[in-house]
């Protein structure tokens, strides 16, 4: 069914079921990423404030968040699937066409409970970052141009020059995870030879004094992925086996279930990378977050980073691979339809003016806007049709009233009859109505009948004299 009669477009999004790994998924972020879409560019609003998606019935809207939208049809968003399964597609629909509809975004809404901190970096001026979540951890730049805006994986992203770029980010108590936990990040990493670090809960030089930590360890010239965590006694560092190259994005994520004992796990592009026995919980503290920075200024980060998220639980491995596969190569993640335009809107009326063969049959139609061919069908048996009216042609957004004269009915004869209208997305047909024709006229009665009556009697007879008495009678009937 479609969604709202306000809007006059939507598109079919189809997730493909191999793309998902492990699933069902519950609220998983799907990422839908077009590009120079014409028909968004010529039907949307210029802020994209118009975009919506709804499930696959139609009737249910989904939370989402537009990371960027430009008039020219380009569009990033988040989309928040309730259920996203491995065993069969997943079909969503984006709906687009209301010149008056205000914002349909949720983005906080986007973003489930687990979520402590999404970073999307898309800011291009300022020294602010926002968190999508609730919230609210939003981060500061250490100057307006540092680090500088570029073209992340997803889209927009930070560059950080490995001298003193960072993102800070204040103590929150939703950022001091005491249990399990995940950070993840999008990231290209410029030059090698050095320890990069990417999220650090913590500002000073000593592992156990940290929350948690997710960088790139240079251990004789390794370059692996490492993360860590802290208890404010002991630090626990997990190493991961891939050395990480330059010049490229890569997803990257660090995973722990704050048990003792437990595994901790590090993955590179979808792919679980290594594994670690957790032997500490780690503990909050009251540090500030920090994105580039480890300690008390050192491991600066050298090179760009995007699409960085702090969970409070440990993401499973399906759920990361998925997510890998849907941001790597959202193309192939899903199919996007052509566009559609709604069925008209048709309400079938009373009938009026009806003779003994002869009747104005009345309707509605809302055409939304879209070139559309109304008429009414009949005949003398409920459900069967075998009559057409004339046509008529409707292309207003909004309700249109259509009276349409037919004529050659039988006398004392209930006919039944429906309004239909066509577009170029199908046919809508109204209720069944019925009227019954008058009956008709007797012929006129004959005229009185009129009698003239003529009586003849012969008289005598001249030649005998004898009288004949003989009566002659005749009757006209006129």
């Amino acid at each position: 069914s479609w969604f709202n009669d306000s809007w006059q477009l939507r598109k079919s999004i189809t997730i493909d079921a191999t793309k998902v790994s492990s699933g069902p998924h519950t609220d998983f972020p799907v990422l839908v990423n077009l590009s120079s879409d014409a028909s968004l560019a010529a039907n949307a609003q210029t802020d994209g404030d118009d975009i919506l998606f709804t499930s696959s019935g139609g009737a249910t809207q989904l939370k989402h968040e537009i990371e960027t939208y430009t008039s020219g049809g380009t569009l990033t968003a988040w989309v928040k699937v309730t259920s996203l399964p491995s065993s069969t597609d997943t079909v969503l629909f984006m709906y687009y066409g209301n010149g008056s509809a205000t914002s349909q975004q949720d983005a906080t809404g986007v973003w489930d409970s687990n979520y402590k901190a999404v970073y999307h970096l898309k800011e291009t001026s300022g020294t602010s970052v926002a968190d999508s979540t609730s919230n609210a951890n939003n981060g500061t730049k250490t100057a307006a141009t540092e680090p500088n805006p570029v073209t992340g994986q997803i889209s927009g992203a930070q560059d950080f020059d490995g001298t003193n770029d960072i993102i800070q980010i204040a103590d929150a108590a939703s950022l001091d995870i005491t249990g399990a936990g995940t950070i993840e990040a999008w990231i290209r990493r410029d030059v090698s030879g050095a320890w990069h670090s990417i999220v650090a809960k913590g500002n000073t030089s000593t592992d156990a004094a940290h929350n948690y930590t997710f960088e790139i360890e240079d251990t004789a010239g390794g370059n692996q992925l490492s993360g860590g965590l802290g208890n404010g006694t002991t630090g626990q560092l997990y190493g991961a086996a891939t050395a990480i190259g330059t010049g490229a994005f890569r997803q990257v994520a660090f995973t722990w279930p704050g048990t003792n004992p437990g595994t901790a796990r590090l993955y590179l592009n979808g792919a679980q990378d290594a594994t670690g026995s957790e032997t500490i919980v780690p503990a909050g503290n009251a540090s500030p977050l920090f994105f580039g920075r480890w300690g008390a200024g050192s491991d600066f980060f050298n090179g760009v980073m995007d699409e960085v998220r702090i969970s409070n639980i440990a993401r499973a491995t399906g759920w990361i691979l998925t997510e890998y596969n849907n941001q790597n190569s959202p193309s192939t993640f899903y199919a996007v339809g052509t566009a559609t335009v709604q069925q008209p809107t048709v309400t079938t009326g009373s009938a009026t003016n009806v003779t003994t063969s002869s009747a104005t049959l009345n309707g509605t139609v809302n055409a939304h806007g879209t070139s559309t061919t109304a008429l009414f069908q009949f005949g003398v048996n409920s459900g069967i049709y075998t009559g057409t009216s004339s046509t008529t042609s409707i292309s207003t957004d909004g309700t249109t009233t259509v009276s349409i004269g037919i004529s050659s009915l039988l006398a004392s004869t209930t006919h039944f009859y429906r309004i239909a209208a066509n577009n170029s997305a199908g046919t809508s047909t109204g209720s069944e109505a019925s009227f019954t024709t008058s009956t008709s006229a007797p012929p006129p009665p004959p005229p009185p009948r009129a009698t003239l009556t003529i009586n003849s009697t012969s008289p005598t007879n001249g030649a005998t004299g004898v009288a004949v008495n003989t009566t002659v009678s005749a009757t006209f009937s006129l």
